[in-house]
């Protein structure tokens, strides 16, 4: 999906500071769908950029697309340190870093 890979690429640059590897999988021939484009640039964006700020130097960032049944399936993942159990409980809360 051009979308994502579009995404990658910008912040691979970002990555690179930090030495960091951003790859991309597409785990199936992805379907064309309708979206809202500025969203989802939005949302990967932030979620591709906050596993590269938050993961140790050196490190890899993977940015994984599938299709399940009939939705599509994104996942980032990294390496970095996580989210401390004790501030576990504001994770989804509005105005919460």
């Amino acid at each position: 999906m051009e979308l994502i890979k579009n995404n990658v690429a910008l912040n691979r640059v970002i990555a690179g500071r930090k030495q960091i590897m951003v790859e991309y999988n597409a785990k199936s021939k992805l379907p064309d769908i309708q979206l809202d484009r500025k969203k989802i640039e939005q949302l990967l964006n932030n979620l591709i950029s906050n596993a590269i700020k938050f993961s140790f130097p050196k490190s890899r960032v993977l940015i994984d697309a599938k299709c399940e049944n009939e939705d599509l399936v994104i996942s980032v993942s990294d390496t970095g340190q996580g989210i401390p159990p004790a501030e576990m409980d504001r994770l989804f809360k509005p105005f919460q870093r």
